[in-house]
Formats: structure tokens, sequence, C-alpha cells
């Protein structure tokens, strides 16, 4: 009688894995995101959205993947892929041909835990890795390895524990992930290093940016926003920083080169400015040393800086950089809703999973008004959904973003609530200080620190604040006058 194949049970992780199989399947797009997985882990009701693409052998792979004959692989930027052939993903043990005795000599941390990290830790600091990829040598042989000095893979765990402080306190902390990014050991004294980014996340400096983007690592942030000063005669509160153009042309393209250079090869970097100045950054730097560079078009009304000898100003320049092909780009994330959903083809995407179109490179976001939510004293900024847009397009959760100038603190109370980590300056004390107390007050603009007709009308109840917007309205006229692009 012939044997019937029986099919193994299938558990939701695999359930899971063939939701996400017909999806790409259906896309004919076999790159998936974590984004994706957690959405269908949601749908199908399994807790462990990390754990789906885990699988170590050919027997962990769902009936799906082997009747079509496809493997899972991870390629980065939390992105994974489908690979048709299982052969090509998954590699048969060959038998041992040979063993090496080896008499084990127990270190201070090689029972720290049974992590991957450790395994391969411990395999390096006993030297088997050594003398399998280059030969047994005796350079270490009358050395104890307690007083060889060690280094351990980075890891991350997950742990709970509590302190008590006397009699009355305790803390208490629950199921925390702890990420060790290097362990040394030597003679009995254990070290344990943060990586030097840490010492920036989630800060703003009261410094120049191009002394903090010095200290920064290279390829170690994901985006990078920049609005600099215009070089157009704006007052900050009694401060201006006007110099000669061509001296501001060096300085914005030393700036953009030390921008470039922190970013990721999957990074982006955006360059906020009027036109001309953004045209001089392109020809003079950008073009030759950006794997690509996109010219966006902010679009916003006006009733200052009109004249009649030229088209009144209404747009600003958005340079878009890049440093490779493989740049991160998350459409779903800024998705613009079709206008037509009852179109059969529309209808044909939606059924698909697409969320919308991509926006066009020309946005229309209304300036910051003075009578705003947002509003604060500073002279110029810029529309939280115009940066929003920009920063969910290219970053996830999680991710690193230097905003280069804090200004009125609005884009990093923004990237808190996205759940982006922020890296920030902000030169001026007046502004930096009101960064720090919006920061205490969960993001909130203290009166003191808006415009004063509004300060007048929320002390006095009354709306005397005409001076004050026609101050207002010469100051950005002076500024508009003096563009020239």
């Amino acid at each position: 009688m012939p044997r019937v194949k029986t099919k193994k049970k299938e558990s939701k992780k695999d359930q899971v894995i063939e939701e996400l199989f017909k999806i790409c399947k259906r896309k004919n797009n076999f790159v998936f995101h974590n984004d994706l997985v957690k959405d269908v882990c949601k749908k199908i009701g399994f807790g462990n959205p990390f754990d789906v693409t885990k699988l170590d052998n050919k027997t962990k792979l769902p009936d799906i993947l082997v009747e079509h004959d496809y493997g899972v692989i991870h390629i980065g930027s939390g992105k994974h892929k489908f690979i048709k052939g299982i052969d090509k993903v998954f590699h048969d043990f060959e038998e041992i041909q040979k063993t090496i005795e080896w008499e084990y000599k127990k270190s201070l941390l090689n029972q720290y835990n049974s992590s991957g990290s450790n395994i391969l830790s411990v395999t390096n600091n006993q030297r088997i890795l050594h003398h399998f990829l280059f030969g047994q040598d005796t350079e270490f042989d009358d050395v104890d390895i307690t007083k060889r000095p060690k280094t351990y893979f980075p890891h991350r765990t997950k742990t709970s524990f509590e302190y008590n402080f006397g009699k009355d306190a305790k803390l208490e902390m629950k199921n925390i992930q702890i990420e060790v990014d290097l362990t040394i050991e030597f003679q009995g004294t254990i070290g344990v290093f943060e990586a030097m980014l840490e010492k920036f996340r989630n800060k703003v400096f009261n410094e120049d940016v191009l002394k903090v983007l010095s200290k920064l690592p290279d390829g170690s942030l994901d985006m990078v926003y920049g609005d600099p000063d215009y070089n157009v005669g704006i007052n900050y509160a009694g401060k201006n920083y006007t110099t000669k153009w061509n001296d501001y042309i060096d300085w914005y393209i030393q700036l953009t080169k030390e921008c470039m250079r922190v970013i990721k090869p999957t990074g982006n970097l955006f360059m906020m400015n009027y036109p001309k100045q953004n045209a001089h950054l392109r020809v003079k730097y950008l073009d030759d040393a950006a794997y690509d560079v996109q010219d966006y078009v902010w679009v916003y009304n006006t009733n200052v800086g009109h004249s009649p000898r030229r088209f009144t100003t209404g747009h600003r320049s958005i340079l878009h950089a890049t440093k490779s092909k493989d740049n991160n780009f998350y459409k779903d994330n800024v998705a613009v809703p079709y206008q037509n959903p009852t179109d059969k083809r529309i209808q044909g995407r939606i059924a698909d999973g697409h969320l919308g179109r991509m926006p066009y490179s020309w946005f229309y976001f209304d300036l910051v008004k003075n009578v705003s939510k947002d509003k604060t004293f500073h002279s110029c900024q810029i529309p939280l959904p115009l940066v929003e847009m920009l920063i969910k397009s290219c970053t996830q959760e999680n991710d690193d973003c230097f905003i280069l100038f804090g200004g009125s603190g609005s884009e990093l109370v923004l990237c808190k609530s996205l759940k982006r980590n922020f890296i920030s300056c902000e030169l001026h004390p007046e502004y930096y200080q009101m960064i720090l107390d919006r920061f205490d007050n969960n993001g909130k603009i203290k009166n003191e620190y808006r415009l004063d007709f509004i300060q007048q009308k929320k002390a006095n109840g009354k709306g005397h604040h005409k001076k004050v917007l026609e101050q207002t309205a010469n100051l950005f006229a002076q500024k508009e006058e003096n563009d020239i692009c």
C-alpha cells in the first residue's frame, strides 16, 4: 500500500508565513517589511512577529513554501525576501571528517548566558574559532585563559529585576530589554560599553551643529533634515547670522558634507532652502557627492514680499540626497488616498494592499500662521505636517534622525510622538531654553514663548495685536525682498 505524505500540523506561525507568501505572490514582489509581518501577526493572532522569519532549517518551513520551493532570507533594514530554491537558502551539513580534542578552560563570562552571541564569544575567546580558520598555534599555550584580554560579541537580552534601598524604597523593572554593544574582560575586571550614538540620542545640544556632527561616527544615522538660516537677513530674537554670499555657500557645503558622511548607505538627507542657495549646493558639491539628488518644491500662499518687478516668491526647494540605490523609502507611510477609488484598476490596487499613490514632488502646506497653536516667537517655523511627511517617508520607529536646527522644538516633539530617536542642536540660548521647557511640559508651548500679541490676548482677553502683526509682516517682506532666487 503506497505511503501517503501527511502534512504537519499548521501552527499560527505557519499561518502567518503562508499569508505573507500569498500577499507577495499576488503582488509579484517577494520582498516584505517587518511592518507587514506585524499586521499579519495581528490578524492571525500570533504574538511574536520577530520570530516569524526565524526558520533555521528545512524542517521548520511551512507546507506552502515547501510545495512552491521557497525559502526566506533577511536582507537588512527590517526587510525579508522569499527566495526561489530551498537549496539556495539551506545547506545540508556535511559529515565531520576531523575532530580536535579541546581542553575547555572556564572564564569569568563564559557562563553568562546561552545566547548565540555568547556562544560565538566563547568560541572566539577559547581560540577555537581561530584554530578552525587558521590552524593550531602555540601563541597562548602557556597563558591561562583567565589572564588573557577577551572581547564578547554584542548581544541583547530581556530581564526583570528588583533592588531594595533600605527598608522603604524599592526599584523594580520587569521585562526590560538590555543591549550591550561591547563587553571586555581582563584580569578579573569586566567592562561594559554602549555604542557612541547613545550619548547623542534624544538630546538637543546648545552647540554649533558642525561641532556635534563631527563627533558622530560615519554611516550612523537613518535620516538628516536641515532647514538652515537662508542668509537673507532674518532676525532671530535679536540675533542675525547673515554673512557674505560666498562664505555662506562654503559653510552650507561643509554642513552638507558632514551630513552625507553620517547617514547610512540606506539613509536619506533633506536640505530645505531657497532655490538659489540649493542650486549652488548642487552644482558645487552635492550632485558629485551623492548617489542621487532629487529637488522637491514646497508651495505656499503668502501675503508679503510682493513686488511690481517680479512674480511673488511662494515656494522653497527641498533637496533629497542618498548615498546608494538602496535608500530606505516607505510609500505606505506617506501614501496619498486615491481620488478615484471606484475605478476598476484602482480597486485592484487596493485589493492588493496598496494604501494610495506616492506623493508628487511638489507639496502644498500653509505657512505657520501667527495665530497657530504651534506658533512660537521663533522667526521662521516650518509647518509640522511637511516635516512629518519627510520623516515618515524614510524612517520607521526607533530609527535615528538628526534635526540639524532645533528652532522652536516642534520637530523634536514630533519625533518623540512618532517614536523616532532624534539628535539636534540649537545655538540660540533663548530657543534652546524654550526647547528644554517644552520637553518638561509634554511638548506644550508656554505662554512666555509665544508672540507678544498672543501673550497680551491671553492675559487681557483682548486682541490688541495690530502693531505686532505689522512688524511681523514687515519682517517677512524684508526677507522675501532680499531673496534673489
